[in-house]
Order: C-alpha cells, then structure tokens, then sequence
C-alpha cells in the first residue's frame, strides 16, 4: 500500500514539475523523482525504468492486525526491473516504456509488486494538458 502511495504522490509532483498532464512529459518528468514515504524512509523513482526504490520491512502480524516490524532495511533497495526466478525475464527490456492507450487521453503502468503488481491507467483529459 505505502508504493501506491508513494507513487500517487510523486505522479503529482511530476505534473507540477511538468507543468501538464501531457503523457509523454510527465514520464520524463517522473525519473528521479523522490517522496518521504510514511515509514519516514524517503524512496525514489528510478531515473532509466522507473522503478520504486523503496525500503523493505519483515514484520509479523500481531493479533490486533497490526504489524511488528521485526528487520528493515536502512533506506532503500534499488528495484530489479524484472525477476531473476522468472524464465524468459533475462530477455526483457531493463528500461521499459510505458504503453499508451490512446494518442493523448492515458498511458498505462503497473503498481504494486510480485504477485499483487497490477496495470492501472492514468487519464488525462486533454483540455488540462496545457
């Protein structure tokens, strides 16, 4: 969840920095990109894959639902584009491209990671593309 979070954020920060909601601007402006997470560990965007670099924690979950953290890393893990127990993932791309669904209204990227990674879609209506 703090990923999604993270990523709606510095989605906002790239508009801004883009001045637009143009798709093609707004991927160029979203590498590199950082954002304090609220595990007070600041993550960044990869500037080639746009991959979250993101701090990892090992918890347990206590009987209230809450989570003990039991070991995190010191800051955060630089993100392997693909994984390496995937056959046929040694043959992607290292630094993909986001894939548009339409000329100029969305573009489509992925959330989340391992088995809960999931395609969401960015709209932009075209009359607030500046």
């Amino acid at each position: 969840m703090e990923a999604a979070w993270i990523g709606i954020h510095m989605w906002k920060q790239a508009v801004e920095k883009a001045k637009t909601t143009d798709v093609d601007n707004v991927i160029a402006a979203m590498a590199g990109q950082t954002f304090k997470a609220p595990s007070g560990i600041t993550s960044m965007m990869d500037p080639k894959n746009h991959h979250l670099h993101k701090a990892v924690f090992i918890g347990e979950v206590k009987s209230d639902g809450q989570f003990n953290v039991v070991w995190k890393t010191a800051g955060p893990v630089k993100a392997k584009p693909w994984s390496p127990f995937i056959a046929g993932n040694d043959k992607k791309k290292t630094n993909p491209t986001a894939r548009r669904s339409s000329p100029s209204s969305s573009f489509w990227a992925t959330i989340g990671e391992g088995p809960l990674r999931r395609p969401f879609c960015i709209h932009a209506n075209s009359s607030d593309s500046g």
